[in-house]
């Protein structure tokens, strides 16, 4: 028996086991939920059978039907609403020269598409680099402007060879920007501040900081817009694009989500080239990777980003000499940071208790019944 995430317009909308090879049905209880996917889903079908029994999807919009295990896509022929059930016909594969017959698809990236990703991405970083120091030696061009070029011509042709290999491989180069609640981009917001000062602040006292880092960040410090653009716009925007927009999606759809979230992460951590980051990045990728595979939403994910790096931002130039420190070394007392610490703590949980309440209730925000 396999398994199949049911997508339609790239949102996933249910899942179904299938035993026919050619011919089978997708209980349709989705279908009456109420979500614009279902709502657009029943407004097709009743358009089309009032011409014909079966709709014809190759001049329609794509249901698409993925193989849990392994992301192949089944080629869909035709579908036909009949009483709460969804039929669909598919085109079979096989080893024959027939063109109406190809290959399914499997999603971009496997794990080890991802980790060969990553290191194409080092690569067009490595080049942002060399042209950031040659607009220095060369054009005396100030140093936070060359980085910040470096760093949108490197990380921008990242995200350009990623969103190729997504887009072949899967026929569909799309990412899921929409609206949220107040209540939600609050809820997440306060999330992210207690997560970076409850959980990630403390584990990352624990490993001392490199030379090199200090002296990154004291570089961000003392420099001007470019370095806020850097840091709170761009890395935000285009390593989003990337990690969730490119990799986690294209993970989701062949992994389970703990294996696709938890590697997603990990990669993201490891982009940031030291342990000291590493852990920081890594600890609210799964945050952000959680965010995503509930949501769908990439500008949701932006905003976590946005919000951390932009935290991190104003913190820096605020303490001055004393950026480096500790928060047990800030406030000279280890009985007061720990009850920061534990308050920040107990405030990230209650928020992420609220979260998924939120998207249990929010018909339009579906969450996903998929096994771990």
């Amino acid at each position: 028996m396999t398994r199949y995430k049911i997508f339609w317009n790239s949102s996933e909308v249910g899942q179904m086991d299938n035993t026919v090879p050619d011919m089978f049905y997708i209980e349709g209880n989705w279908i009456n939920n109420g979500t614009d996917q279902a709502l657009a889903f029943e407004d097709l079908i009743k358009a089309n059978q009032a011409r014909e029994s079966i709709i014809d999807l190759s001049k329609t919009i794509p249901l698409q039907l993925i193989d849990v295990e392994t992301g192949s896509e089944l080629d869909v022929l035709g579908i036909s609403l009949h009483n709460d059930k969804i039929f669909v016909k598919r085109l079979l594969w096989d080893s024959g020269e027939s063109s109406m017959q190809a290959r399914p698809a499997k999603a971009y990236p496997s794990i080890g598409q991802a980790w060969g990703f990553l290191g194409i991405a080092f690569l067009f970083q490595l080049a942002g680099a060399f042209v950031s120091g040659i607009l220095i030696a060369i054009f005396s061009v100030k140093a936070d402007a060359a980085l910040f070029f470096a760093y949108v011509v490197g990380t921008g042709a990242a995200f350009g060879y990623g969103h190729e290999k997504k887009s072949n491989s899967m026929r569909n180069g799309t990412y899921s920007f929409h609206g949220a609640s107040f209540k939600m981009l609050l809820l997440i917001v306060v999330a992210t501040v207690a997560i970076q000062l409850g959980v990630i602040s403390p584990l990352v006292d624990l490993i001392p900081m490199p030379e090199r880092v200090q002296d990154f960040f004291t570089g961000l410090e003392a420099g001007g817009i470019f370095s806020f653009l850097l840091v709170v716009v761009a890395a935000p925007v285009l390593e989003e694009l990337i990690f969730r927009g490119v990799i986690l999606d294209g993970l989701l759809k062949r992994y389970s989500p703990r294996k696709a979230i938890i590697l997603s992460s990990a990669l993201f951590g490891i982009i940031h080239l030291n342990p000291w980051q590493f852990v920081a990045a890594t600890i609210l990728g799964v945050f952000i990777g959680w965010i995503y595979f509930k949501t769908n939403n990439l500008l949701l994910c932006i905003i976590i980003h946005f919000a951390n790096n932009l935290l991190a931002f104003i913190t820096m130039q605020l303490m001055n000499e004393n950026k480096h420190r500790s928060m047990v070394d800030l406030l000279d007392d280890p009985a007061s940071a720990s009850l920061v610490v534990i308050a920040c703590a107990i405030v990230a949980f209650i928020c992420l208790l609220f979260l998924q309440r939120e998207f249990s209730a929010n018909s339009k925000v579906e969450e996903r019944e998929v096994r771990w």
